[in-house]
């Protein structure tokens, strides 16, 4: 896909948002993107995308919640 492509599909909710690596770089895990590619594939309506989204932005918070609960 076209950055600009994910760029659009990040700012309507339909791909998950980059996180900071470094300064000058981000990313997403693969397979964050994996899941929500395939829910298209499938041809799923753009709410359940969205929903998709929404719970992979979730279970990124939990898991740092975990994290640093683990670390103290």
């Amino acid at each position: 896909m076209a950055m600009t492509t994910v760029w659009d599909m990040q700012r309507q909710g339909l791909y998950p948002k980059f996180f900071k690596i470094t300064t000058r770089s981000a990313g997403l895990y693969e397979d964050e993107h994996d899941r929500v590619i395939k829910l298209r594939a499938l041809g799923a309506p753009d709410v359940q995308i969205k929903s998709l989204v929404s719970r992979i932005h979730q279970e990124r918070i939990d898991a740092g919640n975990k994290l640093l609960a683990d670390l103290s």
